[in-house]
């Protein structure tokens, strides 16, 4: 039986915690979404996106959030199976892939949320209207750069088991794919307007965010606009998932080295 070290085990007992914590602000923000009362999405000059938008489950189709449970299951299962000295599972849950897996999302949630508050602003949920409302403020905060940042490290500090080969890794470009096929399935078939939880899903949507009005709409333009932000997105996580495997590579080849 291998026996944990002290580090290890409050390393994994912290992000156990917060995995907690984190799953709780979720499902709080799910309950305080609205109830059974839908509520009003409002653009400036948009009568297009002034229309009822489903209930307090929309909340599940945020990217961040989505990649955030993945996250806390991931470290509620590791810290288990620290304390319980279940060797395959634990090797299973820290295996390189998974381990990148989840350091290259939480990271490109983090960037993502940056670049798009420097775009198009910050702004307030229907469970915390007012903008700029402090508890708003330090939710953003608390999902968008205190986990990620921290998740990032401390998967990074995990002992590396074995190099990885970046042809791989580009299999995790399925995960945000499959995401991103989902949320247009049910922003077009789900609710009694075409809604989406980022407006570049949407060429209207991406349109009323850059120009303010639609009164200038043009969809060839606007198709453009939306396949630029897919493809520029996708680059990037690209370019961050080749960039984390030379640091994991790194990381192994000086955990490897002879003393």
């Amino acid at each position: 039986m291998r026996k944990v070290k002290t580090r290890e085990f409050w390393a994994a007992l912290f992000f156990f915690l917060l995995a907690v914590l984190s799953i709780a602000i979720i499902v709080k923000h799910i309950a305080d979404w609205g109830g059974d009362e839908d509520y009003l999405l409002h653009e400036p000059n948009d009568p297009y996106t002034l229309a009822e938008v489903a209930s307090r489950w929309t909340h599940l189709t945020y990217f961040t959030n989505l990649t955030l449970l993945l996250f806390c299951v991931w470290a509620i299962a590791d810290f288990l199976f620290i304390i319980l000295n279940l060797g395959l599972p634990h090797r299973a849950a820290e295996n390189p892939y998974v381990i990148l897996f989840l350091a290259v999302n939480q990271f490109t949630v983090l960037i993502a949320y940056t670049l798009f508050t420097l775009i198009f602003g910050f702004e307030s949920f229907p469970y915390d209207r007012a903008p700029g409302n402090l508890h708003n403020f330090a939710t953003s905060l608390f999902k968008h750069y205190f986990i990620t940042t921290a998740s990032v490290i401390y998967l990074f500090s995990k002992r590396p088991k074995s190099s990885v080969r970046f042809v791989k890794c580009l299999l995790f470009l399925l995960y945000p794919a499959v995401y991103a096929v989902i949320i247009k399935i049910v922003g077009m078939t789900c609710f009694s307007f075409e809604w989406y939880p980022y407006p570049f899903f949407g060429t209207r949507h991406l349109w009323i965010k850059l120009f303010g009005t639609l009164s200038n709409f043009n969809s060839v333009y606007a198709v453009m606009l939306v396949a630029g932000c897919l493809l520029a997105i996708a680059a990037a996580y690209v370019l961050i998932t080749f960039v984390f495997c030379k640091i994991y590579n790194a990381l192994y080849r000086r955990e490897t080295a002879d003393p």
